[in-house]
């Protein structure tokens, strides 16, 4: 009998710390739509040009080495419902952002894409909600 009460109270721990833990998880959270203007590689997995929904899937990107935890996260590029790509973003606050930038914000709540220069990376910069989420898609000119 002691056993048995043993083990329901380490199986009961154990939801208790599994529901925590995924009430620490954000939900997955549409981000809105973009429109890329050309191919590029998500993850290094091929990403037509086109448009495409991005969702934040609440998954957090292992930080490396004197990276502040919570500042990169995994999104998703979506079409017609399909998930066809994922690629780490770079989460930033209106607040830090504000803190970075001595210029008006480049977008309040809404999405913007940018070839930058050179031709080598499509930066798609989403902001929602006083949040910005910032990804770096390589394009296929001049690795």
């Amino acid at each position: 009998m002691r056993i048995k009460m043993m083990l329901v109270t380490v199986l009961a721990a154990g939801l208790t710390a599994g529901a925590a833990a995924a009430q620490d998880q954000p939900a997955r959270m549409s981000l809105g739509s973009v429109q890329l203007s050309r191919s590029v590689l998500a993850n290094d997995q091929p990403l037509a040009a086109g448009s495409y929904e991005i969702r934040l899937t609440g998954r957090q990107a292992d930080p490396v080495v004197g990276e502040t935890p919570h500042t990169e996260q995994w999104i998703e590029f979506l079409r017609n419902g399909n998930v066809v790509g994922r690629e780490v973003a770079v989460v930033i606050t209106a607040a830090d952002l504000a803190r970075m930038v001595n210029r008006p914000l480049p977008i309040r709540d809404g999405a913007r894409v940018d070839l930058l220069r050179g031709g080598k990376y499509l930066r798609v910069w989403v902001a929602k909600d006083g949040t910005n989420y910032v990804v770096y898609l390589r394009t296929g000119q001049g690795h």
